[in-house]
């Protein structure tokens, strides 16, 4: 009886954690769409390769969030953090659009992609 009830009160204890590693972390940004419009909101920050394919973005912290992939807009950014530019590239034999990371404006520009693991 007292394993039962100590096991029951570490599942209630867990339980709330699992909301906290499932929640989002969405920052001040903005996206611009094919025709060149700004729309400022919020982006989801997420890894470094699912960045390069997809943009999480709400224009509030209150409304649904709409998923873009590369080719949809232009490009995304945050506020105090980086800035992804969509553009083709040549991967696995096929040309596909991704978004890359903007390092560096200059004469000649920088940008960086981490791809997919298919051919390591």
């Amino acid at each position: 009886m007292r394993k039962t009830l100590t096991g029951m009160l570490l599942l209630l204890l867990c339980l709330p954690m699992t909301r906290l590693f499932s929640q989002k972390d969405f920052a001040p940004g903005f996206i611009i769409s094919l025709q060149n419009d700004t729309v400022r909101g919020l982006i989801n920050q997420k890894n470094i390769v699912t960045s390069s394919h997809s943009c999480f973005f709400k224009t509030s912290p209150d409304s649904p969030e709409t998923k873009y992939s590369a080719g949809e807009i232009r490009q995304y950014g945050l506020y105090k953090g980086k800035l992804y530019v969509s553009k083709t590239v040549p991967e696995h034999g096929d040309s596909s659009a991704v978004f890359l990371e903007y390092l560096v404006d200059g004469i000649a520009d920088l940008y960086f992609y981490r791809g997919t693991t298919k051919d390591r």
